[in-house]
């Protein structure tokens, strides 16, 4: 399996009473070595109170668990030491294992140790809509006029000398801890942003007010109204600051970092709503993005709507809008501190998310097809039994064993100059970003997106292009799509007059469909402005569904044609109201790998086709556990041949050996009809 594995663990997953602190224990029930190993150190404090390694001290035990918890399924919470800490990273290390290092901003009011931030309250988050919180302020600027991030990163360099890590894993709030909307206001936070405007600043915003929830409500009032983009830039370019400084530390001394993307959030949302450009984060140097894409655990804590097709099209548009880093999607297995297991409670949605996320492909500037990831990080990886890894591993390998030439039926064309015109489409008309688009067309109308190009690379594609916001793009970047030659290309956007959502289909230079459609409500600027929560998606222009299936229906049309004409194989669902979606990947061999993919709570057995009849099918998946047979092209399985029932939110994958193409079918090979 070519593919990075790392583990993102607490020291729970490890013995301080064992002679090699649990390191070959706990190898041996991997039974793999990963790539790599994020220690969850959990507390800021573990690298700002660092005292060096000369003396032998026991370690916060807010460091020996995430927050100082009792324990997890295995074990109690243990006593370590630093030295012990260091042995730990040595034996992983020796192991061929790199070891990382993460921390979280959480404050515990010296439950269990004396913390740097009850000496340094300027430094708390304090939130426009809560006030005061336990939270520390990486960018917040202290009495003596340096910055939390520079203390941080000064203390980095010795953390990761000292203990032997291999680099610095930023994780949630490391970019931003929550939405610009309703985010840290304080007073120190007001004076800095008050300084990034100058003379354009406000009065008003230069008062102080403390910690008083109603006073900070205005102040956030004010801002969202009247200097909204400019605080999104000031956040923009402090976070750009912060992790300028945090990669000169770490690489000061030869080590790396990686950095968790801004809870869930796309390339757009990520910007505008949490004030995280990760192309400014890929310049500073830092190597490793770790995609949020747990819309499993996601859907199982809070319900609502399935996130599952908006996170996969969120970890395809990352892997365009920042091709210069290895993307690493969260692989969300269990957590104690968050208390969900998937793994135990909902395995189904597990192997779905594992399969889906793995199979996201993007055309490389040198033509080559490759997966949008470079690998996986678990979350988390402690209190596994073996028989749990050896699971994870054969779902692992059903969903990198299959190498394609072609993913899906549409590749979706991707521009980073969209993404910075949105900055201003979306207040004023509530554009959907192009994942949106994406996901919708996926998730909804069973369209098969898996393939992801970036613009500058789109002479290097082949077959039918989806462009969306198409009227955003530069007229360089929309000539050449226009001359494409490779297929047909529907190009989403605006009506000229930006009153109306467009999607015009050439074909051969012709346009052979062109479904439009004006908003159901008239958008208001004000409904632009980012929700609380980061699991509610923010408001968008309300397109009428029509809309999006005339242009569903345009393109299964436009992509049958070519298909068609180009004697290609796929498989289409009978019907979408049935619950099932499909993945499809061909191999050089004309093998069609096939996931039926459920979103719905019941077992599925829906009506699907195969666009030449097939002639054989191999089980890829685990389930069903009996052989696949042909019969009357379809596929069954089971005692009495039974159609294929798809487990609940759940996927079966199989490879399918399909007829000849009429113009190879030879005597004694009859043509399908």
């Amino acid at each position: 399996m070519d593919t990075e594995v790392w583990i993102w663990t607490e020291l729970l997953a490890f013995d301080s009473a064992a002679p090699d602190l649990g390191v070959g224990a706990y190898l041996d029930r991997l039974g793999f070595t990963p790539t790599g190993v994020s220690l969850l150190a959990a507390a800021s404090d573990f690298v700002v109170l660092h005292e060096g390694l000369g003396a032998e001290r026991p370690l916060f035990p807010d460091v020996c668990a995430r927050f100082g918890q009792a324990g997890n399924e295995e074990r109690q919470r243990q006593e370590w030491t630093n030295h012990q800490l260091r042995d730990l990273v040595s034996g992983l290390r020796a192991a061929g294992i790199r070891v990382y290092v993460s921390v979280f901003a959480a404050y515990h009011h010296d439950r269990f140790h004396p913390e740097w931030l009850s000496d340094h309250p300027e430094a708390r988050i304090v939130y426009s809509h809560l006030g005061v919180t336990d939270g520390v302020q990486f960018l917040a600027r202290l009495t003596d006029g340096a910055y939390y991030h520079d203390l941080f990163a000064a203390q980095l360099a010795r953390v990761l000398t000292d203990y032997g890590f291999d680099g610095f894993h930023g994780p949630d709030c490391l970019g931003p801890g929550g939405s610009l909307s309703f985010n840290d206001c304080s007073d120190g936070m007001a004076a800095q942003f008050a300084e990034f405007l100058g003379q354009d600043c406000p009065v008003e915003l230069r008062s102080e007010v403390g910690w008083e929830q109603p006073a900070l409500a205005a102040r956030m009032e004010l801002i969202c109204t009247r200097l909204y983009p400019q605080w999104v830039e000031f956040n923009l370019l402090r976070w750009e600051q912060c992790w300028a400084a945090i990669v000169a530390s770490a690489r000061s001394v030869g080590k790396g970092t990686m950095i968790n993307s801004a809870n869930t959030k796309s390339a757009f949302e990520g910007m505008f709503i949490y004030g995280m450009d990760y192309r400014r984060i890929a310049r500073l140097g830092v190597e490793y993005l770790v995609v949020e894409t747990v819309a499993a655990n996601l859907a199982l804590i809070h319900g609502g709507d399935e996130r599952h097709y908006d996170f996969a099209a969120t970890l395809a548009e990352m892997a365009a809008f920042v091709p210069q880093m290895k993307l690493i999607f969260l692989h969300g297995v269990k957590d104690v501190c968050e208390s969900y297991d998937l793994l135990r409670h909902a395995p189904s949605r597990l192997e779905r998310e594992v399969y889906t996320l793995t199979n996201e492909m993007r055309v490389t500037a040198e033509g080559a097809l490759e997966r949008c990831a470079a690998g996986f990080m678990v979350c988390l990886g402690d209190g596994l039994s073996a028989s749990e890894w050896a699971y994870l591993r054969r779902q692992w390998r059903t969903a990198h064993s299959f190498t394609p030439i072609r993913a899906g039926e549409l590749t979706w064309v991707f521009s980073e100059a969209v993404v910075d015109a949105l900055m201003q489409d979306y207040p004023a008309r509530g554009t959907w970003p192009g994942f949106r688009q994406i996901a919708h067309l996926v998730g909804r109308h069973g369209l098969q997106v898996q393939t992801i190009c970036r613009v500058d690379d789109v002479a290097r594609a082949t077959g039918p292009l989806i462009v969306p916001n198409a009227h955003l793009l530069p007229a360089d970047e929309r000539k050449r799509l226009h001359d494409y030659p490779g297929g047909p290309v529907a190009l989403l956007g605006r009506s000229a007059d930006g009153g109306s959502v467009t999607c015009t289909v050439l074909e051969g230079g012709e346009v052979t469909a062109h479904p439009e459609a004006v908003a159901e409500q008239a958008w208001q600027p004000a409904l632009a402005r980012p929700p609380l929560f980061f699991g509610d998606p923010p408001n968008y222009e309300a397109v009428p569904e029509r809309f999006w299936e005339e242009t569903a229906a345009a393109l299964r049309r436009a992509v049958d044609g070519w298909e068609r004409a180009q004697e290609l194989s796929g498989c289409r669902v009978a019907d979408l109201v049935s619950g099932l979606r499909l993945i499809t990947l061909e191999d050089v061999k004309g093998v069609l790998r096939t996931a039926l993919v459920s979103t719905l709570p019941t077992y599925l057995s829906p009506e699907y086709h195969f666009t030449r009849p097939p002639r054989g099918a191999r089980k890829v998946s685990t389930f069903p556990y009996t052989p696949l047979t042909v019969v009357d092209d379809s596929i069954r399985s089971g005692q009495g041949l039974t159609p294929l029932h798809i487990p609940p939110y759940g996927i079966i994958v199989m490879d399918v050996t399909l007829a000849e193409p009429p113009s190879q079918a030879g005597p004694g090979k009859p043509a399908p009809p």
